[in-house]
């Protein structure tokens, strides 16, 4: 009777050590955290957003999704959601991460942004940091955070990005937008030097005009910044990207075989990959 005692009380123990060892390496478990910038507004950076998160829960991989717009969010819009909280919930302390959470799709869990909100937060480096925090401390299961920015390099976007561990930064080849890429790619760099940076041109004519656009890019950072950036690919223009919008359905689940739903899943394979394409290619 005694040894059914010990034996029960050293099974009792060792369930509750493979709980707790499993529960310490969820935690150790970081998830990625991917800033998508813009110099320029209206490059499509939110639409390659949201389709990129599609893309990742494809290839099995659990994914949040957050608007950072400063107040001016559209992703919900772009789904064809209607979120009772946001963003700004969380960072006047009034719910958690977690509850704030929605999934719209499988594998993929959105934290919507604020739009058009009266008493939206101030949103201050210190805010922007502390929100990099509770994501990273974030209690699901999570293999990628892609956070949304808003367009343009005010200081509370720069402090998004380098607190994240890669900025993709989206452009087009149209010349305003490659001259604002280089500037947020600038600043970024004078606040952290080393902060990974890599290149997403959309909406373009040829991939090879967008090959061409990171090219010309890359040599301009390169001789002037002294620092090099990566290359995931380009996105040709399509017009079943606009219909999405419209019909406010992700362009990989409404047309999934076109050539920008295609190049967006390239894009995402060489993002999981960690492999960017060379300069010289």
């Amino acid at each position: 009777m005694h040894s059914n005692v010990v034996i029960q009380d050293q099974a009792t123990r060792l369930r509750e050590l493979v709980l707790h060892t499993t529960q310490a390496s969820v935690q150790l478990v970081q998830p990625r955290i991917i800033t998508i910038a813009s110099g320029k507004g209206g490059v499509g950076k939110s639409t390659v957003a949201v389709n990129l998160a599609l893309a990742f829960s494809d290839a099995n991989k659990r994914v949040v999704l957050v608007d950072g717009d400063h107040n001016l969010g559209n992703l919900a819009t772009l789904m064809g959601l209607s979120p009772k909280n946001s963003l700004s919930d969380v960072l006047r302390g009034e719910y958690t991460v977690e509850e704030v959470l929605i999934t719209p799709f499988t594998r993929v869990r959105f934290l919507a942004g604020a739009s058009g909100e009266y008493s939206y937060p101030l949103v201050t480096e210190k805010e922007s940091q502390y929100l990099i925090q509770i994501l990273r401390s974030i209690e699901v299961p999570t293999d990628f955070i892609l956070i949304d920015l808003s367009a343009g390099i005010a200081p509370p976007i720069l402090s998004l990005c380098a607190a994240s561990d890669e900025t993709l930064v989206v452009t087009t080849d149209e010349p305003t937008a490659i001259m604002d890429a280089y500037a947020l790619i600038k600043m970024l760099s004078f606040r952290s030097p080393h902060h990974p940076i890599n290149i997403i041109v959309n909406n373009v004519p040829t991939l090879r005009s967008a090959d061409e656009s990171y090219k010309k890019l890359y040599l301009a950072v390169s001789k002037f910044l002294r620092r090099s950036i990566g290359y995931y690919g380009g996105i040709p223009s399509d017009g079943n990207v606009s219909k999405s919008v419209y019909q406010q359905e992700p362009l990989v689940r409404c047309a999934p075989y076109t050539a920008a739903s295609l190049s967006i899943r390239s894009c995402a394979q060489r993002i999981l990959e960690n492999k960017v394409l060379n300069h010289k290619e």
